[in-house]
């Protein structure tokens, strides 16, 4: 007859057994636990990285290009100025955004100056359409906000299907209200969605000493491609963006983060009608960085 101690040690013996019996894939169940956990809080900081990049509005679609894009750079070094070309065209092609051919007319202006009121000041001078349809009150905060990289976005409104809307068919005083004649009648697409009809990238070339050319094209390209508040604070996100961050958390990559990437190309492949865009963004980045 067995004692309880014999008996004990026994059981004991037949459990460590067992357990070292047991076939590999019991412990599979801990990995995905951990590539769960990981996922989320990728997610979770993906979530406030998108939250900075798009507008607030709810209500507006996230502006992007419908006609291709053609870029001129002017102020810098023919070499400079080629490299930057070819850096913005690459980043294009790799997000998915429009291009247009070799002769064409720019619609993204990149100016490097030394004096950006001044040469604003003239500019406007010569185009009084500039700035659009923009109010004054509006210009005048851009043209005194003081960042190295200054960025203005002209956009005009289309249907969601790409049509112009009718800017005759409606007048209230003395205005005519653009007209959406295809209305999709749901709450889950927005009517009419906005693009960019020009953007102007001004450098001011005092206060980007130290940045390699690298950098500065691929920060002028997320400026150019998106649209962006470039004082904004990202947080701990690894961005290029954090270049000129309120709060940088952390050096700025030397070029284009995957972050930055998988934003442009998330920005260009989701349903730019879909009042759900900002959830597909953050859904699609973080399908693209947990590969």
């Amino acid at each position: 007859m067995l004692t309880a101690r014999p008996l004990l040690a026994l059981s004991l013996a037949v459990i460590a057994a067992s357990a070292a019996a047991a076939p590999p894939e019991a412990t599979q169940p801990l990995d995905q636990v951990t590539v769960e956990a990981h996922r989320q809080q990728l997610e979770e900081r993906v979530t406030a990285f998108v939250s900075k990049l798009a507008h607030p509005d709810f209500d507006r679609s996230l502006r992007r290009w419908l006609v291709p894009v053609c870029p001129l750079i002017a102020g810098l070094p023919q070499v400079q100025g080629e490299f930057m070309l070819a850096r913005l065209s690459e980043v294009a092609r790799q997000a998915g955004v429009p291009l247009a051919g070799e002769k064409c007319s720019p619609n993204l202006d990149i100016v490097a100056t030394a004096d950006p009121s001044g040469l604003l000041k003239s500019w406007r001078r010569r185009d009084r359409g500039l700035y659009g349809d923009a109010m004054p009150a509006e210009v005048q905060r851009f043209l005194t906000h003081t960042h190295p990289v200054m960025v203005w976005y002209n956009a005009a409104e289309m249907e969601a299907g790409g049509a112009p809307l009718d800017p005759a068919s409606m007048k209230f005083g003395t205005n005519f209200i653009p007209t959406n004649h295809h209305p999709k009648g749901t709450r889950i697409q927005f009517e009419a969605v906005e693009v960019f009809e020009s953007v102007i990238v001004i450098v001011d070339l005092r206060r980007v000493q130290g940045l390699s050319y690298g950098q500065l094209a691929d920060y002028v390209a997320m400026l150019g491609f998106a649209q962006l508040d470039p004082a904004a604070d990202f947080g701990s996100a690894p961005s290029i963006l954090q270049l000129y961050s309120a709060q940088p958390a952390q050096p700025p990559p030397g070029g284009l983060s995957d972050w930055d990437v998988a934003y442009l190309r998330a920005l260009y492949k989701t349903e730019q009608a879909s009042r759900a865009q900002r959830n597909q963004i953050i859904q699609m980045m973080v399908r693209d960085m947990v590969r």
